[in-house]
């Protein structure tokens, strides 16, 4: 699992296109990387209803998940 990898699971999950499989495989999984570990518990925790902190509390689900998704990419 690569940083782009899981940033593609994450615009799947923010599309609603992703399987309990991959949930299971992806989602639950922790990543040594700091980087994917801290966007996989904000995905975790998003999907699970806790409220984004207040600098995001505007934003929604999908755009919070696209944040993360974007995050990750631009990180080397």
């Amino acid at each position: 699992m690569t940083r782009d990898d899981l940033a593609r699971f994450i615009l799947q999950v923010a599309e609603g296109s992703y399987s309990t499989a991959d949930w299971q495989r992806i989602a639950v999984n922790h990543y040594r990387d700091e980087k994917m570990e801290g966007a996989r518990v904000k995905l975790v925790r998003y999907v699970s209803g806790y409220a984004a902190p207040p600098e995001e509390a505007h934003l929604s689900l999908k755009e919070l998940l696209v944040a993360i998704a974007a995050d990750l990419k631009a990180s080397p």
